[in-house]
């Protein structure tokens, strides 16, 4: 099996294999993608962090979408694996 490619990545730059994941992940602080798109003008539902509030929450996008038909933006928080 060949290594993931940000492994392959490191060892071609001469870095420590250690430090792979370096870049790779948004967090401390994580990213408001909902804040962002307002930045761009574009509607944005969340950030949702509770799996029981996904259901209402892309009805509510969809509904914008269907209505508006302008650009939406639904931010989902999700586990960091």
């Amino acid at each position: 099996m060949r290594p993931a490619h940000h492994v392959c990545v490191a060892v071609r730059r001469g870095k420590s294999v250690e430090n792979k994941t370096v870049g790779l992940r948004l967090e401390n602080p994580n990213v408001n993608f909902a804040r962002v798109a307002e930045g761009y003008q574009v509607r944005s539902f969340g950030p949702v962090t509770e799996p029981g509030d996904l259901g209402r929450v892309l009805e509510d996008a969809v509904r914008y979408l269907k209505d508006k038909g302008e650009p939406v933006l639904v931010d989902v928080v999700s586990q960091n694996r």
